[in-house]
């Protein structure tokens, strides 16, 4: 993360605030067109102030806006520094089986291992790298001395900040082991990015992950000389994200209702231990009923609508007969969906009477879904 220092979301907010640009980020129009930079005097050029002989660099006023500008105001702090991870995950393909987390040492670090006995007194010049083994902390046997150990007092004298404790005390947690074999998987899980590291989340379509959105975020260095179009095309691209997030609201919290409870409380819905094939043969009823009652009421008696809602005339029409048989686009709406139902309660009808077996079933409901 400190790489993106003076490069990322708050710092860009708040160098749209104060009107100014980090070099190489997006340029805004001002956001408070109040301020007059070119007074004679005020309280904040007044000579008994203190005198800057030179410009104040940009990032100064961006990495600590209430210092280095008069009037700060809708600005971002962002932290200065973010603390330094020290995993650096364990790269050995070929570990050991039965080795725990914290007895297998990455080769990116330099860990404390212990000694042989025979290897106390050696020159430490006599060591090569492999043979180089200094004793953990403390771990050292009663006959050598412990060369870790820096005391001041003599061995008669007693340590002052030293207290005898019974032999019967153990410390907390003293036979609960260090690591189990999930260790080692956890602390990389918790180290993972986001969102790898995260037990549940939202979930989002394929197609809705920026797998490369991060590349225009990042700083451009300027030993790459691109050309001007191409810095252009960078900033544009910052400009929308930093807009974007701007604008963006984060969702209101929503309670959780139960549709079904909310629309069995109205007079339109009723519960019903029918059968879903007979409610939807009942549907195709009813909707034929209402669709052939549109029908009669504009007193088209040469139009005919049959079972399947195929809206057919009977007779050939004159001009006046076919303007005045016109529906709407709800009319036509509504008998395209009770069609497609019609199609798929008459494929359900035909194998409930064994007329057909499942794979014609599914090879009929896919081939109906397909064409709508």
């Amino acid at each position: 993360k400190n790489v993106r220092y003076l490069f990322d979301l708050p710092h860009f907010l708040t160098a749209k605030a104060l009107n100014a640009a980090i070099p190489g980020g997006p340029k805004f129009e001002p956001l408070f067109r109040d301020v007059e930079e070119d007074e004679d005097w005020n309280d904040f050029n007044d000579i008994s102030k203190i005198i800057i002989r030179q410009p104040i660099r940009t990032e100064y006023k961006i990495a600590f806006p209430h210092l280095y500008n008069s009037r700060p105001r809708k600005v971002q702090l962002a932290p200065y520094h973010y603390v330094q991870s020290n995993y650096v995950g364990n790269d050995d393909e070929e570990a050991e089986e039965g080795v725990q987390c914290f007895e297998a040492y990455p080769s990116q670090l330099n860990p404390i291992v212990r000694v042989e006995e025979r290897d106390y007194y050696k020159d430490f010049d006599e060591f090569d790298d492999e043979d180089l083994n200094l004793p953990f902390v403390g771990e050292c046997d009663d006959d050598f001395e412990n060369v870790w150990v820096d005391t001041d007092y003599e061995e008669d004298e007693e340590d002052p900040d030293e207290s005898d404790v019974a032999s019967s005390v153990e410390p907390f947690l003293a036979h609960a082991p260090l690591s189990t074999p999930l260790t080692n998987s956890g602390i990389s899980l918790y180290q993972a990015p986001h969102p790898f590291n995260m037990r549940s989340g939202r979930t989002r379509r394929t197609i809705d992950i920026p797998l490369i959105g991060h590349w225009f975020r990042d700083r451009v260095s300027r030993d790459l000389n691109y050309p001007t179009k191409v810095r252009v095309s960078y900033q544009k691209l910052l400009k929308a994200w930093v807009i974007n997030q701007l604008h963006s609201k984060p969702q209101k919290p929503k309670t959780k209702r139960a549709l079904f409870k909310s629309l069995k409380s109205t007079k339109f819905f009723q519960c019903t231990e029918l059968d879903w094939v007979e409610c939807g043969l009942q549907i195709c009823r009813q909707g034929h009923n209402v669709l052939n009652l549109l029908i009669h009421r504009k007193q088209l008696k040469y139009l005919h609508l049959d079972y399947n809602f195929n809206l057919k005339p009977t007779k050939t029409l004159t001009t006046k007969e076919r303007k005045k048989s016109r529906f709407g686009n709800a009319f036509h709406l509504v008998r395209e969906i009770l069609r497609l139902t019609k199609l798929v309660v008459d494929a359900h009808v035909q194998y409930r009477l064994s007329n057909i077996d499942a794979y014609q079933l599914a090879d009929g409901l896919q081939y109906a879904f397909n064409h709508v």
